[in-house]
């Protein structure tokens, strides 16, 4: 055993209370990893005098996440879901091009065979979102509901390589449909994008790509950008580039369908609301999501999601009509 491990081991475990549970750390595992974790709980914070601190800026996934980290160098992101939005007869022709699937995808697309024809029988002329708990019998009937597929076609300028016209909008329903764009310098430099590893210890597999387009990422994209933010609030270097390096290995193998447009603009508002850029650089976390807009711009640019996201405003649009202009120099 190291004198490190003697050290860690031998100091007495402090109390974090978050989201109303109680968690135990070595204090010298947790001020040898953050400096400003080891003020508050050695110095001579509140926190310090009380023997425990409350932790209100952090959900209980990423304290849980953060605290396997710190005594094995890895963390395990969160668990996709499946919600299906589309009759899975289309879901089906996707299962065909694909590895065999686990017995856990098989009881997934029984469970929407079985649903769709219910709902069939009920007078529903389609399915709309049908949540991955809807096949429980204690569901509420209403969880069937019939909707209008938000994917409408729509595209900026006309096509990314043209200008604007007069009469043209950022996302004007009225032109063409944009011919798909060629795999680019954008697609290939995000693919060869590298983060240093600071931590010896980091072991993580290698991230679950998704196979169908009912397999929903979102908490798993924010499972990482959660612990990047927690890491960068409590200056934890190689926890921070353990994060964004495993989103970017995750967002490499991800598929991104129309129907899961909506994974990637959640990740973006979570990552714009919680960060921000320096006086002399962008934050690691949105130049790598912009890298990706850019990247993917040939879906994003015709999702509704994206639409509502640029009539937000805020730092993200200036962002995004950079990486657009990218785009078109690209191709």
């Amino acid at each position: 055993m190291s004198n490190l491990d003697e050290t860690i081991f031998s100091s007495p475990p402090f109390k974090f209370i978050v989201e109303g549970k109680t968690f135990y750390v070595h204090t010298a595992l947790a001020s040898e990893f953050s400096k400003p974790l080891g003020r508050m709980m050695n110095g001579y914070m509140s926190e310090a005098t009380q023997g425990f601190a409350t932790l209100e800026d952090v959900d209980m996934g990423t304290f849980v996440r953060f605290s396997r980290w710190m005594y094995s160098g890895d963390y395990a992101a969160a668990e996709y879901t499946t919600s299906f939005t589309e009759p899975p007869e289309s879901i089906y022709e996707q299962l065909r091009t694909l590895t065999p699937l686990t017995g856990e995808e098989l009881r997934a697309y029984r469970a929407a065979s079985s649903l769709t024809s219910q709902a069939r029988m009920s007078g529903f002329g389609g399915l709309g979102h049908v949540s991955s708990t809807s096949t429980s019998s204690s569901q509420p009937s209403g969880s069937i509901f019939v909707s209008q597929s938000p994917f409408q076609s729509q595209n900026l300028f006309s096509s990314l390589g043209k200008q604007p016209t007069t009469n043209s909008s950022l996302f004007g329903s009225s032109s063409p449909e944009p011919k798909t764009v060629p795999l680019n310098k954008l697609k290939i430099s995000f693919s060869e994008l590298q983060y240093a590893v600071l931590d010896k210890r980091c072991n993580a597999l290698p991230p679950r790509a998704n196979k169908l387009s009912s397999e929903d990422y979102t908490e798993v994209f924010l499972s990482h950008a959660r612990m990047y933010v927690f890491a960068d609030k409590y200056d934890i270097q190689p926890l921070k580039m353990s994060a964004i390096r495993r989103l970017h290995q995750t967002l490499k193998v991800f598929k991104l369908y129309p129907a899961r447009v909506a994974d990637i603009t959640s990740l973006i508002k979570y990552t714009y609301s919680n960060t921000k850029d320096s006086d002399n650089e962008p934050d690691q976390m949105r130049a790598l999501l912009i890298h990706y807009v850019g990247s993917e711009m040939d879906i994003l640019v015709k999702s509704e999601e994206l639409k509502k996201l640029i009539e937000e405003g805020g730092p993200f649009v200036g962002d995004f009509l950079g990486v657009v202009g990218r785009t078109i120099r690209s191709q």
